[in-house]
């Protein structure tokens, strides 16, 4: 079987992470670690909206931290899926990067996930790294990627301030049903299309807050109109944030919102998304001991709204309203629930969990049902399902075909 040029580069790039790490770690390194995952796992439905069933496949994603000095550590993350097995061999190289430690003062510059927020899983503030909604895992974390970035931190008392520029752009890889026909244009990887992120983080006693700004492009598209079809264009955004999180007696409190600057502020482009506020606001508690309750309030406002069911080009008003799903601008206010329930027992080998977004403004919702069996401290078992409802100009709605039921067994090294 002749392997793509993609596969080949990504193979060549296991190897030589491979080889970087434990070669150098023999003759320099103070500290070398290995460690990572192996899976095999069933997934009744792809994420592709492609109606392929009864999926499947393994990964094997081993990490690798090599510490020089006290100043200096490398760390490396490589990802090999097979879906199909034997048909479809895709890897690459996840995250791989350099740390270096100063007094005050840290550096980090490489590939690498850079997660902003406090908020339990919706996060306004993160924009900078690009997720792939299409990937078979269970874990919302293993679907995210890194960029190459270079990240700095100086700390001053109990303030620490972060700087990042990100060279080149990447977006999310998200299902579009079949019948859209799409091309993409991403920016082109000048210096001028470089991005750049600041934030101020600090603690005030039981109070844990930032303040944030991203000059960067949107990881989600937006949708124009051409000949062929639907062109994805990625405009480049300013974004102001903010979060906290808090203690209330036993109640854990938790907020985040973010002000969206567009190409398009006056709202008058119905192929560009108009500016808006995103924000939520949450309250957890664990009851007992093993019982985790989360409870979130979401609320977009978007700013000079105009309904896109109102063009009169049928043409145009099929592509607007398809972007106004997908970026959530339907409606000039969204709002939505999300409510997260976990319970541990035998001694935190078994985990149950439930987790749903409902959107209340057009009453589609996704559940997601999943239950953890720990067999060993390395081997566990996943079995659950993602659930989408909702009408035909809805966003989960959209993703209905992607319901799927999957399982996992899991082994960590």
């Amino acid at each position: 079987m002749l392997l793509s040029t993609r596969t080949k580069i990504g193979w060549l790039a296991a190897w030589s992470f491979l080889f970087c790490l434990f070669i150098p770690s023999l003759i320099y390194a103070q500290d070398f670690s290995l460690n990572g995952t192996l899976r095999g796992y069933y997934f009744s439905s792809t994420r592709d909206l492609d109606e392929e069933t009864d999926i499947f496949g393994s990964s094997f994603q081993p990490r690798g931290t090599l510490k020089f000095a006290p100043y200096l550590t490398l760390y490396a993350e490589m990802r090999f899926i097979a879906a199909k097995p034997w048909k479809d061999v895709y890897s690459s190289l996840r995250e791989a990067y350099a740390d270096v430690y100063l007094e005050s003062l840290d550096f980090r510059i490489g590939k690498q996930i850079i997660q902003w927020g406090r908020a339990d899983s919706i996060n306004p503030t993160d924009n900078l790294t690009p997720w792939n909604y299409t990937l078979l895992f269970s874990d919302d974390s293993d679907l995210r990627s890194g960029v190459v970035a270079l990240r700095s931190n100086y700390y001053y008392k109990n303030i620490a301030f972060t700087g990042i520029w990100i060279p080149f752009f990447e977006p999310n890889r998200f299902p579009l049903p079949p019948n859209y026909q799409v091309t993409e244009e991403t920016p082109s990887e000048t210096l001028g299309n470089s991005q750049y992120a600041f934030k101020i983080d600090s603690t005030i006693g039981i109070l844990d807050w930032s303040l944030s700004y991203f000059d960067g492009f949107d990881p989600m598209p937006d949708l124009s109109l051409s000949t062929s079809g639907i062109i994805l264009k990625y405009p480049r955004i300013r974004v102001i944030g903010g979060d906290f999180a808090t203690t209330l007696g036993k109640f854990g409190i938790r907020g985040e919102a973010a002000y969206f600057f567009t190409e398009d502020m006056d709202g008058n482009n119905p192929e560009k998304k108009n500016p808006y506020l995103f924000y939520v606001l949450g309250v957890d508690r664990t009851i007992w001991e093993n019982l985790y309750l989360n409870l979130q309030f979401i609320e977009r406002v978007v700013i000079n709204y105009k309904n896109p069911m109102d063009i009169q080009n049928p043409y145009l008003r099929d592509v607007a309203v398809k972007g106004a799903i997908i970026n959530n601008q339907l409606d000039r206010i969204t709002n939505a629930i999300s409510l997260k329930i976990g319970y541990k027992m035998f001694n935190e080998t078994l985990n149950l969990e439930l987790s749903n977004i409902y959107n209340i403004t057009r009453r589609d919702y996704l559940i997601r049902p999943k239950i953890t069996y720990a067999f060993t401290d390395h081997l566990s078992g996943i079995v659950g399902a993602d659930i989408y409802e909702g009408k035909e100009n809805t966003l989960f709605g959209l993703f209905e075909d992607n319901t799927t039921f999957f399982a996992e067994i899991k082994y960590g090294f």
